[in-house]
């Protein structure tokens, strides 16, 4: 997650890895804080192969279908001040371009 509001000069960029259960916490890239700052985020999701083939084979395709607004950073996401939050990602819910606010 990038922000991309004004908050963004004093928020850090986070990133989360998804487990097997689907579930996934974020962490601030630079200060390697659990968590991230109040603000509005472009959200990329991107997947990376755990078993990947061989040196000199193809790579394995990408078992999910990833909409473009999830690989492209247009669907955006707005964490508010405040307690700790739940957020679920579902693939589906990604349009072409979207802001959705947690309560």
């Amino acid at each position: 997650m990038q922000p991309v509001t004004d908050t963004a000069l004093t928020a850090e960029s986070a990133w989360g890895k998804i487990n097997e259960q689907g579930k996934f916490g974020l962490s601030l890239v630079n200060s390697k804080k659990s968590g991230v700052v109040p603000s509005e985020y472009a959200v990329f999701i991107n997947w990376n192969d755990p078993n990947p083939p061989p040196e000199n084979q193809p790579p394995n395709p990408c078992p999910y279908k990833i909409p473009s607004s999830a690989k492209n950073g247009s669907f955006r996401y707005v964490i508010e001040a405040g307690e700790k939050q739940h957020v679920d990602f579902n693939l589906s819910d990604f349009p072409d371009s979207e802001t959705k606010h947690q309560n």
